[in-house]
């Protein structure tokens, strides 16, 4: 299998390796997230594990831990009592893009604790 290094835009993403022809790493941990049933945990072994065993993605190791903590900032997810072990909250938006997760997870504007996570993706138009 042939892999192609994507240089991405900000400078807060690492190289990022996108299977030629396939999935970049941000599909790929939004898809693995999906299948989880909202309330059940995974732990980040099991998610590496996914990235790199079952779809043969050669990356930085950084990466996925960098889209995990903006998926807890966005609380898509959150972490547990249990080293290395998360909860699944609520489904990521198949057209959700990593910097949408960031404008969330980040954003002055966007982390006031009482704006509900719905209509921060709804003003986004992904609802």
């Amino acid at each position: 299998m042939k892999f192609i290094q994507v240089k991405k835009t900000h400078p807060y993403d690492h190289l990022v390796a996108k299977k030629h022809g396939g999935s970049s790493i941000w599909s790929i941990i939004r898809e693995f997230v999906n299948t989880i049933n909202i309330n059940d945990t995974f732990t980040r072994k099991e998610l590496l594990f996914y990235i790199y065993e079952e779809n043969s993605v050669d990356a930085h190791r950084h990466t996925p831990d960098c889209y995990r903590n903006d998926l807890c900032h966005c609380c898509f997810i959150e972490k547990t009592d249990k080293r290395g072990v998360y909860k699944k909250l609520r489904h990521i938006p198949e057209n959700m893009t990593t910097s949408q997760v960031r404008t969330i997870g980040y954003d002055k504007t966007w982390t006031e604790w009482f704006v509900p996570l719905e209509s921060k993706l709804e003003k986004m138009g992904l609802v």
